[in-house]
């Protein structure tokens, strides 16, 4: 167990350790370990090596990320969730940001390294997360913010397979994946902002709910589930559909349609729903739909790795349903 509140231990101790796991929210890894996937998938993978420590880089970022962001957000968080390890003061908020920004920035050096071009990408995606909650109290802000964060993670996978930038403007893949992805990920930032309402509005978040209401953000969110589908919808008809009848390409097709449906079940439940305290029940799809949709891009951009990609999503279930906060995404 973790010490209670005020009880530190030391950042090489097995308690620090665990708390620190509890505050990165492993079961959200596949966040953006899909995001850069794409990335990795559209040029020809050049050494199964470079992909793989690419891949492992890419799915530890959303964990460092988020704990950077609950530094700065924890008198807002001891109210929502007290029990998190950096609230109970567990542990140190001077460990969480040095442990979370080495982290980061030793995955914007892998990426670096790869290609020296992805370094400035990285570096503003770290600046942006130091900077996410001055945004998050505004309701035009919190909306994109976070969303073009994770739009730039296929950037980067794109560019560690290629040597230049000019390339990146010519890939109309890459534009549809990051369109997918800005949206998606817009729509699980929307709904997420549903079960802490009032504790919001308390603390001085203006999240879009909080300024407008419960039917209006869920309107916008089915907007952006909407230019998902459109971004999605293009890229698999015009750019990926097989010549001929292909197996693969139903299964990258049956994965990106669930994604959508899981997206689209989720604004219903929440629409039925109507409660804060049970907004989670719809959120747990949204994350869903996320990774399903990018899942079945990812598929159908490099058949390849079709069995990886199915292993992630059985590893998807398996962790999104041992979070140790049921009512917490």
């Amino acid at each position: 167990m973790i010490g209670g509140k005020g009880i530190m231990h030391s950042i090489f101790s097995k308690a620090f350790c665990y708390g620190y796991w509890l505050q990165l929210r492993p079961y959200l890894f596949f966040i953006s370990g899909i995001s850069g996937l794409i990335g990795l998938s559209i040029n020809p993978i050049e050494g199964w090596f470079r992909l793989f420590i690419a891949f492992v880089a890419f799915f530890l970022l959303f964990g460092f990320g988020q704990a950077l962001i609950d530094v700065f957000q924890i008198a807002r968080d001891s109210l929502v969730s007290p029990n998190k390890p950096l609230c109970r003061e567990a542990i140190s908020k001077t460990q969480v940001f040095a442990v979370s920004s080495v982290g980061l920035l030793f995955c914007v050096a892998i990426f670096s390294v790869l290609n020296p071009l992805t370094f400035w990408i990285g570096l503003a995606g770290v600046m942006g997360l130091v900077a996410y909650t001055w945004f998050e109290k505004r309701w035009w802000g919190g909306l994109f913010w976070k969303s073009w964060i994770a739009a730039t993670l296929p950037v980067i996978g794109f560019l560690c397979f290629e040597p230049s930038y000019e390339k990146i403007f010519l890939s109309e893949k890459l534009w549809a994946a990051m369109g997918s992805i800005f949206f998606s990920y817009s729509v699980f930032v929307l709904l997420g902002y549903y079960k802490d309402i009032s504790v919001n509005s308390r603390a001085g978040y203006n999240t879009f709910p909080v300024v407008f209401g419960w039917n209006a953000g869920l309107f916008i969110s089915s907007c952006f589930l909407t230019l998902t589908f459109i971004f999605g919808f293009w890229l698999f008809v015009f750019k990926l559909m097989p010549a001929e009848f292909d197996p693969v390409f139903v299964l990258a097709t049956v994965l990106w349609s669930s994604g959508i449906a899981f997206g689209a079940f989720a604004h219903r439940l929440m629409l039925r729903i109507n409660r804060e305290r049970l907004a989670h029940l719809a959120i747990i799809h949204a994350v869903r739909s996320f990774v399903l949709i990018h899942c079945g891009i990812v598929i159908a951009l490099n058949p390849g790795l079709k069995w990886f990609i199915l292993f992630f999503c059985l590893a998807f279930e398996y962790f999104i349903r041992a979070r140790p906060e049921k009512s917490q995404i």
